[in-house]
C-alpha cells in the first residue's frame, strides 16, 4: 500500500498558513504542477508516490521477503537451532539464520523494504543524488512503514544514517540523498505510532551521529575480505555525540553523552550487501554507548556464493 504523506515539495512554503488558505494554495499548486511519479513522471494521484506501474515493479520482491532473515536481512532465511548459535556475536536475541549463522553481527536486527534488483536499483540509483531528494524522501516513508511493522521490541530512541566522504557528496550534488531516506523513515514512524505512546521519543528526529575518519575505496569492486578491511577503523561518532570529553568521569557510562550512550540507535542505509559497512558502524556506536543497534535498509542485495 503506497504511503498517504507524499507532498508536492514546493508545498511546503505554505505550512504556516491557516488551513484554508493551506487546503487553497495546495489545490492551485495541483494544477499548476500536477503530483508526478517519482520514478517516471506520469501523472499520479495527490496522496501517490509511485504511479501504478513502477509500484507493482517495486514490490515484486515483496513476497520473497516476507521471508526474511530478522538478523541478517536475506530472504529464505531459516532459524538455527539454539545448539549452533555460539558463533553469532552479540546479537542472540534474535535466531540467524543457515546464511548468517557463522556470521558475528554487531547489529541486533536488520529490516530491508525490498530486494536489490530492477526497478528498486533505478530508484536507490538516482536517489543518490541530491535533486532526487523528494524520491528518497518516497523510499524512505515505504522503508519507515515496513520499520514500524517489523522492528522487535521497542521502537529507536535515535536515528542516523550511514555517512558518505566529502568527495562523494559533491559528485552527488551534496549529501541530502540519504538524509532524505532516513527523514522520511523517521516521518513515517512517527506517524505509525498511536497517538501518545509512551515507548515513542516525541523528538525523533535524524541526527548525523557519524562521521567518516579516512577515505576508503567503492566497496562494490571488493571481496568479501577486502571489504571488511577497507572499512575497518573508518568510521567514528561525530564529537559532542558520544563522549564528554571534559566530564571528570570520561571513561565511564557516567560520562557517555544521552545522546547514544544506553539508546536504541535505527541506522539508515540504502542497500546492505555484506554486510562490512554496517557491522563496522554498529561497533563504532556500541563503543559509545549504544544498547542497541538496527538497521533499515530499502533494499537487500542477494546473490549466491
Amino acid at each position: 500500500m503506497q504511503t498517504k504523506q507524499a507532498i508536492h515539495p514546493a508545498k511546503t512554503a505554505s505550512n504556516g498558513l491557516k488551513s484554508g488558505s493551506r487546503w487553497a494554495a495546495s489545490t492551485i499548486l495541483d494544477l499548476i504542477l500536477p503530483p508526478a511519479c517519482r520514478l517516471c513522471s506520469e501523472p499520479i494521484g495527490t496522496e501517490q508516490d509511485f504511479c501504478h506501474s513502477c509500484w507493482l515493479a517495486l514490490n515484486l520482491s515483496r513476497p520473497a521477503m516476507k521471508s526474511a532473515c530478522r538478523r541478517c536481512g536475506r530472504p529464505g532465511g531459516l532459524a538455527v537451532p539454539d545448539a549452533e548459535n555460539a558463533a553469532c556475536g552479540p546479537s542472540t536475541f534474535i535466531q540467524p539464520c543457515v546464511h548468517c549463522k557463522k556470521e558475528a553481527f554487531q547489529i541486533d536486527q536488520v529490516i530491508a523494504k525490498w530486494t536489490y534488483q530492477g526497478k528498486v536499483c533505478d530508484a536507490i540509483i538516482a536517489a543518490k543524488y541530491a535533486r532526487q531528494s523528494a524520491l528518497g524522501n518516497a523510499l524512505g516513508r515505504q522503508l519507515g512503514e515496513h520499520v514500524a511493522t517489523q522492528i522487535d521490541g521497542d521502537p529507536p530512541q535515535q536515528i542516523t544514517f550511514v555517512p558518505s566522504s566529502f568527495r562523494r557528496q559533491w559528485a552527488r550534488g551534496g549529501r541530502t540523498g540519504i538524509i532524505a531516506i532516513a527523514q522520511g523513515v523517521a516521518h513515517a514512524i512517527k506517524a505509525a505510532a498511536p497517538v501518545g505512546s509512551p515507548n515513542l521519543n516525541p523528538n525523533l528526529a535524524v541526527k548525523p551521529l557519524l562521521r567518516i575518519t579516512r577515505r576508503i575505496q567503492k566497496q562494490a569492486w571488493l571481496s568479501d575480505v577486502e571489504r571488511r578491511k577497507n572499512v575497518s577503523g573508518a568510521f567514528a561518532t561525530k564529537k559532542g555525540y558520544a563522549w564528554r570529553r571534559d566530564s571528570p568521569i570520561f571513561g565511564t557510562p557516567e560520562g557517555r553523552a544521552s545522546v547514544i550512550a544506553n539508546q536504541h540507535i535505527l541506522v539508515v542505509d540504502d542497500v546492505l550487501t555484506t554486510g562490512a559497512t554496517a557491522n563496522e558502524i554498529a561497533t563504532v556506536l556500541r563503543n559509545a554507548g549504544a544498547r542497541r543497534v538496527t538497521l533499515a535498509v530499502v533494499a537487500r542485495a542477494v546473490w549466491s556464493k
